[in-house]
């Protein structure tokens, strides 16, 4: 998380204060810290802002305030990987501004925490363990005739968002980066686009995220780091099977309110995250 998502999070006047307390965070330990390196412009480190991850500190004051780390706890994780980062910060961004327009539209915000307090206990036992996430869905799926066991598909967030009619939305992120074409691979191989929604079709059929997390419906953002056309292309690429409208994409430049922002769906509707 970069500095200005934390004071978009935390909204604050004395801007200053809050500098403070991460700087006393990382100095006991709680966080870490490094300036972000844009390796893709090769500018000198400082030339970005600071970002900061948690440490085992941290993830242990959070599980006794129950809120649980869903990755290992005693993990200390170096800076991330260069080619890690541009996703990991894409995702936050994203995350961030599903937080601040919950609270214009009204709407409440579902963590993965409280997603997580609903589940079942085999699920629920799974926090925490190295490999094994509770959002880690394991299908066996057809394709083009196939049978293909244990794909495998983790998004890169779960989230929901509660109306004020009581309705309850789930939603699945999942950012590209916009690495190889979607139309290159043949069969669902790791890393495609392919694989993920042969496996998110999968899921939603054989009802895993009701089973799996006790949720009753949920909807995959694909949101490209490239162009309209990218996000085109990957959408395309959903309708190759016939299934379930529960495909969304989209291009993060672009999205500024992600609740009033047109989505491409399988379909080929164009529609908002609150229709």
């Amino acid at each position: 998380m970069r500095t200005y998502h934390i004071f978009e999070t935390f909204p604050t006047q004395n801007k200053t204060n809050l500098y403070v307390k991460l700087g006393r965070l990382f100095d006991h330990k709680y966080l870490g810290r490094e300036n972000a390196f844009d390796y893709r412009k090769h500018r000198k480190r400082g030339s970005l802002p600071l970002f900061y991850w948690l440490r085992p500190k941290a993830k242990y004051e959070l599980a006794k305030a129950g809120r649980p780390y869903t990755g290992k706890m005693e993990y200390d994780p170096p800076p991330p990987a260069l080619q890690n980062l541009e996703h990991d910060l894409a995702t936050t961004t994203f995350m961030v501004k599903v937080k601040m327009y919950c609270l214009r539209h009204g709407l409440r915000f579902i963590s993965h925490y409280e997603i997580l307090e609903q589940a079942p206990p085999e699920t629920q036992a799974k926090i925490g363990k190295k490999g094994d996430s509770p959002f880690k869905f394991v299908v066996t799926a057809e394709y083009n005739g196939n049978v293909y066991e244990k794909i495998t598909a983790t998004p890169d967030k779960v989230f929901g968002v509660e109306r004020q009619d009581m309705k309850k939305a789930y939603y699945f992120p999942e950012l590209c980066m916009g690495l190889g074409q979607p139309h290159s691979r043949p069969t669902p191989s790791a890393s495609s686009v392919r694989r993920k929604h042969v496996a998110y079709d999968a899921v939603f059929v054989q009802e895993l995220h009701k089973k799996q997390l006790n949720i009753p419906n949920f909807r995959v953002l694909f949101i490209t780091m490239k162009g309209r056309e990218h996000a085109k292309n990957i959408i395309e690429e959903t309708r190759i099977n016939k299934g379930k409208n529960i495909f969304y994409s989209g291009v993060l430049k672009d999205i500024e309110d992600p609740f009033t922002y047109l989505w491409e769906t399988r379909t080929g509707e164009m529609k908002t995250l609150l229709q």
